[in-house]
Order: structure tokens, then sequence, then C-alpha cells
């Protein structure tokens, strides 16, 4: 669409150029044209205009190349200039040089070097958009749906700009509005410095609900997540696998492993009110626990628990062989 628009203005402009260099005053098909000079100073021109109150100027760029202006109103200027030279259109009044807009005349939109610009004289890429979009405001849209689309910003998925000067601050958000109100968002929060950048997903009143921090630690439930996964809150699966470094406690079964015995076992019980190895209620409180590490150490509790039973049936065995002899010989 672009492309046509561009390829159909200078089309025009070569027309008018040639219509006007054959018949500098009178009839160019059915509209009436007169030659007008006026002064010539940078806001005065050299030109053609219609004969009546609606008037097409074509007038000399002072920076090089051309302008094509609506009633003093709205204007495309073809600039032949060194830096920013191009095609740009204006609107709400018109340029006198590519970076000299009167009447206060905005750029709307640019095409220099090949690239697209929106709200910038200098696109840098195929396509950029470089108004500033700082304190909230709407930067672009890709696409709207009309229910709701009357009312404040409407229905669409776009981006809006926010801060740059704050550490914890969104820069960017890629945002859902529906009836003007921000429903869910993925925001680009700035970090400490210009790569400490991370992100955070919205949903439900745009409400955080997961964070992916400067790290690669995800947060859900919580900003400020401490781990790979920090949940705050309840989970439910159906499987859940936890690798762990520690050995598994196997060796409790080989000979050369030594375990309390149970009068050892009874003393530790009675002072620290837990069992060896097993952290105590407030360490729990506080750090949590680690499910590969407890695991392990609760079943080695569970195969030293079943030594110790293996052991007192083989005492058990023997009080009762003794008891059957005293008995017969009874």
């Amino acid at each position: 669409m672009i492309k046509k628009i561009i390829a159909l203005s200078i089309g025009s402009l070569c027309f008018c150029f040639q219509g006007f260099a054959q018949n500098p005053d009178g009839n160019f098909g059915n509209l009436k044209f007169d030659f007008v000079t006026k002064g010539s100073g940078a806001s005065d021109y050299n030109g053609w205009g219609l004969n009546n109150n609606d008037k097409l100027d074509v007038r000399p760029n002072p920076n090089g190349g051309a302008a094509l202006i609506i009633n003093n109103h709205n204007g495309l200027t073809f600039s032949a200039h060194s830096t920013y030279g191009g095609i740009r259109f204006y609107n709400q009044g018109y340029p006198i040089g590519p970076l000299e807009p009167t009447g206060g005349a905005t750029m709307v939109m640019s095409i220099a070097n090949g690239k697209v610009g929106v709200g910038t004289v200098n696109p840098r890429v195929l396509l950029d958009v470089g108004a500033d979009v700082s304190n909230g405001k709407l930067g672009a849209v890709f696409g709207r749906l009309p229910e709701g689309d009357q009312i404040g910003d409407g229905t669409f998925l776009g981006v809006r700009g926010y801060v740059t000067n704050a550490t914890a601050a969104k820069s960017f958000a890629l945002e859902h509005s529906f009836y003007g109100v921000t429903n869910s968002s993925v925001n680009f929060l700035r970090g400490q410095s210009s790569e400490d950048g991370f992100l955070s997903f919205n949903t439900g009143k745009n409400v955080e609900r997961l964070r992916i921090d400067a790290a690669g630690n995800v947060g859900i439930g919580t900003t400020t997540p401490t781990a790979k996964l920090s949940v705050n809150g309840n989970l439910w699966a159906t499987e859940i696998k936890v690798a762990t470094t520690n050995p598994w406690p196997d060796y409790v079964f080989e000979p050369l492993h030594e375990k309390l015995s149970l009068a050892d076992l009874e003393i530790f019980i009675k002072k620290n009110k837990h069992l060896p190895e097993i952290p105590t209620a407030k360490t729990i409180d506080k750090e949590g626990i680690n499910l590969g590490d407890m695991n392990a150490k609760l079943l080695k509790k569970v195969e030293e628990l079943t030594l110790y039973l293996i052991e007192l049936k083989k005492n058990n065995d023997v009080l009762n062989e003794r008891v059957k002899k005293l008995e017969n010989k009874n």
C-alpha cells in the first residue's frame, strides 16, 4: 500500500511538472491553475496553484527538492538533503525544509533510504515507529476488534511505552486492551543496567502472575524468585521427579556402615528433639525443604529402622528360645 502511494505521488508530481511546463497559466484538464510568485524568503515560494479557494501548490524546497502543498495545510515533500533526504508526509501545516515545519505542521511519516518511519524523520530500520511513547502513551496497535473499541483507547493488541529512569519499572508493554481497559499484558522491565532486563506476565485486571528475572529465575505468585522456580502457592501435578546429587542411602546395608545404638539414639532424641541428620522445625520454617535431600535422609532412617527391627527380632528369637528351654525344664 505504501509503495502504491509513493508511486502515485511521484507520478502525479512528474505529470504536474510536465503539464505546468507546457501551460504555466491557464487550464489544466478541468482545473484552472495560476503561476504564483511570492517573495524569496524560506517560507515563500514560486509555484502553481488552483485559482479558486482550494490551492494545490508545487513549491521548491529551500534545502533541495520540492514540496506538494494542499491549502497550506498538508504537505508531501521530496527532499534531496544530504542527511534527511527522502519523502515525508505532513499534516496541520506545511514544511519548508526537511526539519523546518511551519504553522504547527506535524510530520506523520517519512520514507528514506528504503526505510519507512512513523513519527521519525530518520528511520533506521525497514519499519521504524520512532515516536516518543513514554509515560503510558500507546505507540502501535497490531489489530483491533469492534466490541468495546469505541471506549477509551478501545479493544486492541498493541505496544505501550512507560519509563526508563527506574530500575524496577516497565519500559514497554505488549498489552491486550478490552473496552479501553488493560486486560492482560507482557511487560518488559529495565533492570539494573542496559543488560539486566526482565519480564513479567499479567492476567485478570492486569495483575502480575509470573516473573522471569535477569538471572533466569521464574517466580509464580512472587516478584522476588530465589530459585529457578519459586512458587508462592499450591502445586498440583500427576508426577514430579526430583534429581538428587547426594548418594542414595543403600550404603546403610553395607557391613561397614555404623549406626547409633538404640541407647545412643534415645539420648540424642531426648537432647535435640529430632532425629540425627533431620533438620529442625525452625530450620524448615526458615529455609524450606530440599525434597531430594529430605527423601534420601528419610529413606536412610527407614533403612536404619529396618536394621534395628531385624536386630530386635534376632534378640527376641534368642530370648524366646531360652524361655522355651526353661519351660521344658520345669
